[in-house]
C-alpha cells in the first residue's frame, strides 16, 4: 500500500513534516481509489500545459464514484470543472466553482451544456488583499459566499488560486468543512504546497487524517475531517522573513495575475 500511495515522507525536506492524523483505514481507502483508478485512463492530455493530467482525473473519477458527493466545491476551474459537473449532472448532484480569472472562466463556460449548467454554481471571486496574522495574500475574494458552500461540501477541490493564494483557501476549508468531508490539495510535488500543509498546526491538523498520492499526476494530498474545528485557526506570522516575503509575493502576483475582474 505505502509503495502504491508512495507515502514515504522521506522524500520530504528533512525540515517539513505533517501534524495530519495517521489512518491505516483512510490509507487503505486512497491506496483502493489509486488502484482502480488506472481503468480509467481514458482522456487524451489537455494541451494546456496546467491542466490536470489523465490519470489525476482518473482518480478524480473513481473517488466520486465511491464517495458520491451530494456537493462539490472547487476552487479554481478547468478540466475538474468539466469532470465534476458532467458527473454531477448524471447523478442529479451539484457542483461549485470559485474562480477569480472572467476570461478563463467564459472559457469553460463554453464547454458546458445547457444540461449540465442546471447544477453548477460560478462564483466569480476576483483576487483581493487579506491580511492574516500580520501576513499580506492575495487571494479569492467574496469569502462569505464561498464559506457557505464549503460547508455544504462532501468534496472539497484546491487548485487556485495561485499558489500562494491558496493557503487562506486551504486554512478556510480546514476550518469550516464538515465531518467527512474529503479536501484534495492539488501540486503536492511543488515545495510550497507541501511547506503550506506542512504548518498546519497540530491543534488544527488533529481534526483530518491526511495521505499523500504523489504517483497520481501533480500530486493530490488528501484529506478527510473527522469533526468539525471547535475554534477557526489561521495562518501564523512563523517570522518576520516570512512577513516581509508575503508582501513581497503579493506585489509580484498582483504583477503577474491581475485580480481577474476583467
Amino acid at each position: 500500500m505505502l509503495s502504491l500511495l508512495n507515502t514515504n515522507q522521506h522524500s520530504l525536506p528533512s525540515s517539513l513534516s505533517f501534524q495530519f492524523k495517521k489512518s491505516q483505514e483512510f490509507e487503505q481507502f486512497v491506496a483502493e481509489i489509486l488502484h482502480h483508478s488506472k481503468n480509467r485512463l481514458f482522456r487524451e492530455p489537455s494541451p494546456n500545459p496546467y491542466a490536470l493530467l489523465p490519470e489525476a482525473l482518473a482518480f478524480l473519477d473513481e473517488l466520486l464514484e465511491k464517495t458520491l458527493p451530494s456537493c462539490i466545491v472547487e476552487f479554481g476551474s478547468g478540466e475538474s470543472t468539466i469532470l465534476f459537473c458532467t458527473w454531477a449532472s448524471i447523478h442529479q448532484k451539484s457542483v461549485t466553482t470559485v474562480e477569480n480569472e472572467r476570461n478563463w472562466l467564459n472559457q469553460i463556460k463554453l464547454k458546458i451544456s445547457p444540461k449540465i449548467a442546471s447544477i453548477w454554481d460560478v462564483i466569480h471571486a476576483p483576487l483581493r488583499l487579506q491580511l492574516s496574522n500580520l501576513r499580506l495574500f492575495f487571494t479569492y475574494s467574496l469569502a462569505n459566499d464561498y464559506i457557505t458552500k464549503i460547508k455544504q461540501a462532501d468534496i472539497i477541490f484546491i487548485d487556485g488560486p495561485h499558489i500562494p493564494g491558496r493557503e487562506i483557501v486551504l486554512f478556510t476549508a480546514l476550518n469550516n468543512c464538515k465531518p467527512g468531508a474529503i479536501i484534495i490539495m492539488d501540486d503536492f510535488d511543488i515545495a510550497p504546497i507541501r511547506k503550506m500543509l506542512a504548518i498546519v498546526p497540530a491543534n488544527l491538523a488533529i481534526y483530518f487524517a491526511g495521505v499523500p498520492v504523489e504517483t497520481c499526476g501533480r500530486g493530490f494530498y488528501i484529506l478527510r475531517c473527522s469533526e468539525s474545528v471547535p475554534q477557526h485557526i489561521m495562518p501564523s506570522s512563523i517570522s518576520f522573513l516570512e512577513i516581509a516575503l508575503s508582501y513581497w509575493r503579493t506585489i509580484r502576483d498582483y504583477l503577474r495575475f491581475g485580480t481577474g475582474d476583467s
